[in-house]
């Protein structure tokens, strides 16, 4: 130690200086933490791993390691170490020896530090690694489609220093987020039934009474009262069944997610969409309510489906219930071809059916069909809330019709295409007549709603083809009997067949010819007990055999007696997952979390009670066909991008 502080001998030998080696050495560990670099100024001698007698061994204090933050200071000015030689002239001195040693007094200064990914570290000589204290701060970090990471032996991970460049960043927003429809379903068998039982026979009288002068006003003089017009009326309670139908399916849904099955079906009754028709005062209002409900009921049903994508619940098929109106027919005849005065009128009694499966697919999918009712019973067309009737049709005939030129009444089995005469408003004494056979057949839509098939596209979905019976078609003109009617669908060997209705009974007898059939669903809108009927009959079906020619003795005589083996029909009830889900009609209604409630109306009149019930149908499929899952929503982001360099 003396001759190290210059109290003895002056240094001569040549281990005092470091060598070329050495130097090289320890000029690139200049960066290295104080204490293993001291450590091998003091036990390093020469290019020898063994310290000798002369040179010191002295191990500076080692303070326990420091955990470091998050992120890391990198300090780019280098360490102020006093390695010997410290310049040409001073070679070889004392006093730049003890500069080594002893702390050299200066003024205090801040390292420059560059905010990097892993914390803020100064390196003090002599010490452990200390985290910079300093003011918090946000670090602005640029965003990069991989970061590019260079490994130095020793130091921690830096980024290559590059020339910049322009990288796109798809921003995306949960907002902004498209729903990219799945895959239409293929030969699905598992099927969800939602069906509303709704007593739709007897709907609820809600013209409101109104104060003189209101605009479209109609003063009724027998009862010195002033009533809202036709059109507030109507389009007030077309908005009560499209809120009603709305709660129905999302208060359902969320008893019983469609997402459950491959593919769900939404049924209504005959007559859902209609007002009482006592309500219809005059021929006139009678004809205005025509097209305004006609239209309404088409729009509303479009707008319904869209509340409900299939990302979100499923695929869906609608078959919301029937709209009922009368027009005038525009040149009625006889059968003999000559002209019959006075008005006849026309019913358009149907379903328009929607869905939510893909449009853009290749499959060439309508957006919406109308399927019609071919006949008219004489219950269809009356003041039910009076009570009166259409009765018998006795009023004339018309010449057949080319859509059903052999339907007759089944009162009057030797009239083709009967006319009833019917009290439509026991109050204010209208009546009208109406044709027993209707012109109207199954049309198929886009969603701009220009007519692409004089069909009804039946067999939108792959492998499970349906086929829908209005009511007194179902005896009359069934589409599983009537040629005329078969031929207005694609697909005449069907799996489902949806009667909507209101006021008949299923027979199992319908289905012994029909083997392709498996199940029959019925909605009718006739009340039983608290709402409508709604029931669903799983089909099982028996080959005939050929008939056989025998004699027997009958009546003391030998004769011929054939017996007959046709085929048959037998039924099963199918029992609800769910049945008579109540339906909140108050006025204002709280729909889930999440619901789409944009422009659904509130409930503002009295209806009747609302039920919903719900199966599930196991179809049978080929046994080498795949079931398509249900739709995986798929996020595609906004096509917002920016650009950061």
């Amino acid at each position: 130690m003396k001759d190290i502080f210059g109290t003895g001998r002056n240094p001569a030998r040549d281990t005092d200086q470091p060598s070329p080696m050495r130097r090289r050495i320890l000029q690139a560990c200049a960066y290295l933490p104080t204490a293993p670099l001291l450590a091998m100024l003091g036990g390093c001698d020469g290019d020898s791993s063994v310290p000798s007698s002369d040179t010191s061994t002295f191990t500076p204090p080692v303070a326990p390691p420091v955990k470091p933050p998050v992120t890391e200071t990198v300090i780019y000015e280098k360490l102020d170490l006093k390695i010997p030689p410290f310049s040409d002239q001073d070679q070889g001195t004392n006093q730049t020896f003890k500069n080594l040693l002893l702390p050299i007094e200066e003024e205090p200064r801040q390292p420059v530090v560059q905010q990097v990914q892993q914390g803020n570290i100064i390196q003090v000589p002599g010490q452990a690694l200390l985290p910079v204290q300093e003011e918090p701060r946000q670090p602005v970090v640029q965003q990069v489609q991989q970061d590019n990471i260079i490994q130095v032996p020793g130091q921690a991970p830096l980024p290559i220093e590059e020339e910049p460049r322009e990288t796109a960043i798809q921003q995306v927003k949960q907002s902004d987020v498209i729903q990219v429809p799945a895959p239409a379903p293929s030969k699905p068998k598992k099927v969800g039934i939602y069906s509303l039982q709704y007593h739709s026979y007897k709907q609820v009288s809600a013209r409101r009474e109104v104060a003189a002068g209101t605009p479209g006003a109609v003063i009724v003089a027998s009862e010195a009262k002033t009533y809202e017009g036709i059109e507030s009326y109507l389009k007030r309670s077309l908005d009560n069944r499209f809120a009603l139908l709305y709660r129905a399916m999302i208060t359902a849904f969320e008893k019983r997610s469609p997402t459950e099955f491959d593919v769900s079906f939404v049924t209504a009754p005959e007559f859902y969409w209609n007002v009482p028709f006592g309500d219809f005062w005059t021929k006139e209002e009678l004809e205005f309510g025509a097209d305004l409900c006609l239209n309404t009921v088409t729009k509303h049903v479009q707008t319904l489906i869209k509340k409900f994508p299939a990302w979100k619940y499923g695929h869906i098929v609608m078959l919301p219930g029937t709209i009922a109106m009368l027009k005038p027919m525009a040149d009625p005849r006889k059968p003999n071809d000559t002209k019959i005065d006075g008005t006849i009128y026309e019913a358009f009694n149907h379903v328009v059916c929607t869905h939510n499966l893909p449009l853009n697919d290749g499959a060439k999918r309508p957006a919406y069909m109308i399927w019609p009712k071919r006949t008219v019973s004489h219950i269809d067309f009356y003041d039910e809330l009076a009570g009166s009737s259409c009765g018998d049709p006795m009023a004339g005939t018309l010449k057949p019709n080319p859509l059903g030129p052999d339907l007759v009444h089944p009162m009057m089995a030797h009239v083709k295409n009967p006319i009833y005469e019917c009290i439509i408003s026991v109050k204010h004494n209208l009546k009208v007549k109406i044709g027993y056979v209707t012109s109207s057949v199954g049309r198929s839509y886009d969603s701009d709603d220009k007519l692409i098939s004089g069909k009804f596209q039946n067999n939108i979905i792959d492998g499970l083809p349906f086929g829908i019976d209005i009511c007194m078609d179902y005896y009359e003109a069934s589409v599983q009997k009537n040629q005329h009617r078969i031929s207005q669908i694609d697909e005449r060997n069907f799996k489902l067949d949806f009667v909507l209705s209101a006021g008949i009974d299923l027979l199992v007898s319908t289905y012994d010819n029909t083997p392709y059939i498996q199940y029959a669903i019925h909605n009718d809108g006739i009340g039983r007990e608290k709402a409508g009927l709604v029931e669903v009959w799983k089909l099982t079906w028996t080959p005939g055999k050929p008939s056989v020619t025998q004699k027997r003795l009958i009546f003391g005589k030998w004769m011929d007696w054939i017996d007959r083996f046709p085929s048959k029909a037998t039924k099963e009830d199918s029992q609800p997952l769910e049945s008579q889900i109540a339906i909140n009609q108050r006025e204002i209604f709280d729909a889930p979390a999440g619901s789409d409630t944009k422009d659904i109306p509130n409930i503002l009149d009295k209806m009747n009670a609302a039920l919903v019930s719900i199966w599930q149908l196991d179809v049978v499929q080929p046994v080498e066909t795949v079931v398509a899952s249900n739709p995986v929503p798929i996020t595609v982001a906004d096509k917002t991008i920016q650009f950061i360099k």
